[in-house]
């Protein structure tokens, strides 16, 4: 008998009948029972046990050891009703933010950063279950609390959300990652009450259509499994026949295409009770106030509450807002214009730009950028260019800006999101409200072209509590802007030189023209500038070869003719076709042999094509010409 047939065949045997024979432990059920390897238990004592290798496999009769099924229901069920009783005592504990004090109020507001101006406030919330003494339902608190696992409002939400529910027109200021999309969605998902019939009654507008998918994911999550449909309005979406694709609860878009649909009218926003403009000082900067105007003035609902959140407000963001809410409340947290605190903010002098990209491998080299890192440039040519320097040293990087199709964009987003991207680099086309897990780090590759933008670019890190590094590389050039990020730095709680605090500031005119012009910089490349000379020595020369090669190889017309003339000997009769280069013997300048030919190729096709008058007298000439030299040489013969 061969052993290998023997041991393919196995072996059958009753746990009943041989449960002194093998030993058969229950799985534990807490996970702090469970010690050591994979292959082996412990008990209390720390004795080891055989394998757990039947525990999921095996139905009969109960183990030894084990606790029946029915206990372990009951286990479960007791379980579920101390965490329902939990929630509900915490409910009940829960104060209603109406019956604090004045005084309560304004400390806790001086706790928390909170001003409040232009309006009447309502009472600030601490605690999530208090939003329902708000009408806030319970599903919605719920999820809040053990769906999205939300300890508590962030300081923003605090204030924000009370306002909302009463109605109140907002301007919202909060520093970036600070939950200001939670601070509007939460109170208008208990607006709407329910799914509606028409189109957007909730309407949010972003710069970006990265913004916007994020906006639209914040929804999704925070709506659970309520049938409230959120749509990002894009042409795609929007063709002709689609019905059932405009009803919706609540849309997000940017202003481009948001107002093509509605010169297409393909949408309609009568129905629009509440618009959202997010980061609208962005949507400011970027030019989109025709825009926002022609949007403005299709929200024709009687009942409409606008509302604008934004990481600064400028001044003009407060003019956009007095023209279309009169009266708002302003809500900001922490200092205007400031920095989040939890981000560790760091300047870095390369001297040039040659020094950016030796100072870049620096920081990779001696492991200051932490995967996920975000690199800032001005321009997508700059980022294109540092892609190509930095992909062949080994880093899973990626670049991002605005000439990729949406696809490539959605994909470096994902892979990104997944961690299969380490480092990303972009242009400002990613410093607004984009909102990326655990980014540890941000490097400012080129200065920032002003206070609004430092402070988006490095709010993608530090978020929601957590803490981050921002990298800022300057040089000369940069320094007589530097003054402007120092006094940010220093407002967020972080230390600077004294003497950047003693450098001039830039006057306003110059802060402007570095907004909209923001300064020349050489290519970001490893070799010297010798070698980047003869490298586009080479190519100019290798262009202009390969123009040669082409006229040379293109048939000309009239190359069969004859184009050279002999002089005559005795008389003097010029050549108009001379191949010496000189004066003839009457003194008048000689035309070149080959500037001659195609002149006269020329002047043919002209005559041929039935040119203007010009080109007729010039043929006339011509051919005037060409009879003396026919009649002189028939003399001579």
């Amino acid at each position: 008998m061969d052993i290998f047939d023997v041991l393919r065949s196995g072996c059958s045997f009753s746990k009943a009948n041989h449960s002194k024979d093998v030993l058969f432990r229950a799985r534990a059920d807490s996970e702090d029972q469970y010690r050591g390897t994979s292959d082996h238990r412990e008990d209390a004592s720390g004795k080891k046990l055989s394998a757990d290798v039947f525990a999921e496999l095996i139905d009969g009769n109960p183990m030894e050891n084990r606790e029946p099924s029915s206990a372990r229901v009951r286990v479960k069920q007791e379980h579920d009703d101390q965490e329902e009783h939990d929630g509900t005592s915490a409910a009940e504990e829960a104060t209603d933010p109406h019956t604090r004090s004045d005084d309560t109020v304004r400390h806790l507001r001086r706790q928390h950063g909170i001003h409040v101006h232009g309006g009447t406030a309502p009472p600030l919330i601490e605690q999530f279950d208090e939003l329902r003494h708000l009408g806030v339902p319970d599903w919605l608190v719920d999820n809040l609390r053990t769906g999205l696992k939300y300890d508590g409002p962030t300081p923003i939400q605090m204030q924000a959300i009370p306002a909302l529910l009463e109605g109140q027109k907002v301007i919202a200021s909060a520093p970036t990652g600070s939950g200001k999309t939670m601070a509007f969605l939460v109170p208008l998902i208990t607006l709407i009450k329910g799914p509606g019939k028409g189109f957007a009654r909730i309407l949010v507008v972003c710069p970006t259509r990265e913004l916007a998918q994020q906006s639209l994911r914040e929804f999704d999550r925070l709506r659970g499994s309520r049938k409230f449909r959120g749509r990002l309005v894009d042409k795609i979406n929007f063709g002709s026949g689609d019905e059932g694709v405009r009803r919706v609860d609540f849309a997000v878009t940017t202003p481009l295409k948001l107002v093509q649909l509605l010169r297409d009218g393909k949408v309609t926003l009568d129905g629009v009770q509440y618009l959202v403009l997010d980061e609208a000082d962005k949507l400011l900067d970027m030019g989109f106030s025709p825009q926002l105007d022609e949007i403005l003035s299709h929200c024709t609902h009687p009942s409409l509450q606008p509302m604008l959140f934004s990481a600064t407000i400028p001044p003009a963001v407060l003019q956009l807002a007095e023209s279309i809410m009169p009266a708002p409340l302003h809500i900001s947290v922490g200092v205007d214009n400031a920095a989040n605190t939890d981000v560790d903010q760091r300047l870095m002098f390369v001297s040039s730009e040659e020094g950016k990209l030796l100072g870049m491998r620096q920081l990779l080299r001696d492991g200051e950028v932490k995967p996920p890192c975000l690199v800032f440039v001005q321009d997508k040519d700059r980022a294109q260019q540092l892609f190509s320097e930095l992909v062949y040293d080994g880093l899973y990087v990626d670049v991002m800006h605005s000439d990729k199709s949406k696809t490539q964009r959605d994909n470096v987003i994902k892979a990104f999101r997944a961690g299969k991207i380490w480092v990303l680099i972009c242009t400002d086309l990613m410093a607004r409200g984009v909102d990326f897990k655990g980014v540890q780090v941000v490097i400012n590759y080129d200065f920032p072209q002003s206070a609004a933008t430092y402070i988006h670019r490095i709010g993608r890190t530090g978020r929601a509590g957590r803490k981050g590094t921002a990298i800022t590389f300057f040089t000369l050039n940069d320094v007589p802007y530097l003054r402007t990020i120092v006094n940010v730095m220093r407002q967020s709680g972080c230390e600077v030189p004294e003497w950047m605090l003693k450098l001039q500031k830039p006057n306003k005119k110059e802060r402007r023209r570095l907004e909209q012009h923001p300064l020349k910089r050489k290519r970001i490349a490893t070799g010297s500038g010798y070698d980047l000379r003869q490298e586009h020595r080479h190519h100019d020369t290798v262009e202009a070869s390969k123009r040669r090669k082409r006229q040379h190889d293109t048939p000309e017309e009239g190359a069969n003719e004859p184009t050279q003339a002999t002089d005559d000997a005795s008389g003097g009769l010029p050549s108009l076709y001379r191949v010496k280069k000189g004066h003839d013997r009457s003194g008048r300048r000689v035309v070149n042999k080959g500037a001659a030919k195609r002149k006269a190729r020329t002047e043919d096709k002209g005559v041929a094509r039935g040119g203007s008058s010009r080109d007729g007298d010039r043929s006339s000439r011509l051919q005037k010409l060409r009879w003396l030299v026919s009649e002189q040489t028939d003399k001579q013969t």
